[in-house]
C-alpha cells in the first residue's frame, strides 16, 4: 500500500506484497497519458522478489512488457523503461514474488518540444529525510531523471549548520550524478515566525550562501514583500505559514 517517507525514499511510495498492484490513471482521460516512453523507479532490496510491468493502450487490456528483478542483498535504486508507439497509455506494476518497493512512474512524449516536469515534494518534510536515503538508492533514480533544471524550495527549522551541511550534501549528490544540471533555489517569504524571531531570515541567508558558493541562482521572496503583517493585509496569507494563490502569484510575478 501507500507508504510514508522512510529510509527507502523521501516521498510517499508504494510497498507491494505478492499479488498486489499499483497503476496510474489520468483524470478525465480514461485512456491514460499520451506518450511514447514509460518508465518505473523502484528499489531492489533483500525482501524484494519480482514485479511485472504492464501497459494498457487506450483503455485496453493490460499487456505485460517486462519482469523486473527487485532483489538485492543491499538496498539500491533502479529504473527501467519501455519505448512505445505514440498513443494513450496507462502503466501498472504488479508484485509477483516478495515484497516490492515502487517509487514512481514516468510517462513522457519525447516527440514534442514541451517541458517534462517531475514533482518530488512532500509537505513538512525535513531536509534530513532526503539525505538519510542512501546514495545507492538516490543516485540511479536521479541519473535516470537527469533534470536540466532542479527547482529547490526546501524549508528547514534549523539549526543552520545542519541546514547548510544537508544542502552541501545535496549539492554533492546532484553534481556527482548530473553535473550538467542547473539548480534554482527558491527562498522563503515572511511567515508568522518573523514577527518575533529571525527564523526565515536566517534560513534564507543560509540557502543563499550555498547558492552563491555553488554559482546557483537564488530567488529572494522577501524582497517583493514588506513584512508578514503587510502580506496579511494584502490577503496573501492562507494561514500563518502558507500563502494563498494570490500571494503565490504575486511572488511569481
Amino acid at each position: 500500500g501507500l507508504t510514508e517517507p522512510n529510509e527507502y525514499w523521501f516521498n510517499r511510495h508504494f510497498t507491494l506484497p505478492p499479488d498486489a498492484a499499483v497503476w496510474w490513471e489520468r483524470e478525465w482521460v480514461p485512456g491514460g497519458n499520451r506518450c511514447d516512453y514509460v518508465g518505473l523507479a523502484y528499489v531492489a532490496y533483500p525482501q524484494g522478489g519480482t514485479m511485472a510491468l504492464s501497459v494498457s493502450t487506450n483503455a485496453g487490456p493490460w499487456a505485460d512488457k517486462l519482469t523486473l528483478d527487485c532483489y538485492s542483498p543491499t538496498p539500491v535504486g533502479r529504473f527501467t523503461n519501455v519505448w512505445l508507439a505514440p498513443n494513450l497509455y496507462r502503466l501498472r506494476a504488479q508484485s509477483l514474488t516478495g515484497t516490492n518497493i515502487v517509487i514512481a512512474p514516468m510517462v513522457e512524449m519525447t516527440a514534442t518540444n514541451g517541458i517534462h516536469i517531475a514533482f518530488m515534494d512532500y509537505g513538512g518534510l525535513p531536509l534530513s529525510a532526503v539525505t538519510n536515503v542512501p546514495r545507492a538508492i538516490r543516485d540511479p533514480i536521479m541519473a535516470a531523471l537527469k533534470p536540466d533544471l532542479l527547482v529547490w524550495h526546501m524549508k528547514e527549522n534549523g539549526p543552520w549548520l545542519s541546514l547548510s551541511n544537508c544542502l552541501e550534501e545535496c549539492e554533492n549528490w546532484w553534481h556527482d550524478v548530473n553535473p550538467e544540471g542547473e539548480v534554482l533555489y527558491i527562498g522563503t517569504y515572511y511567515t508568522c515566525f518573523d514577527t518575533n524571531s529571525t527564523l526565515d531570515v536566517d534560513q534564507n541567508r543560509t540557502v543563499r550562501g550555498v547558492a552563491v558558493a555553488r554559482q546557483r541562482a537564488y530567488v529572494d521572496l522577501m524582497q517583493p514583500n514588506v513584512s508578514y503583517p503587510w502580506q496579511v493585509a494584502q490577503g496573501f496569507m492562507a494561514d500563518e505559514v502558507h500563502m494563498t494563490w494570490t500571494g503565490g502569484k504575486w511572488c511569481a510575478n
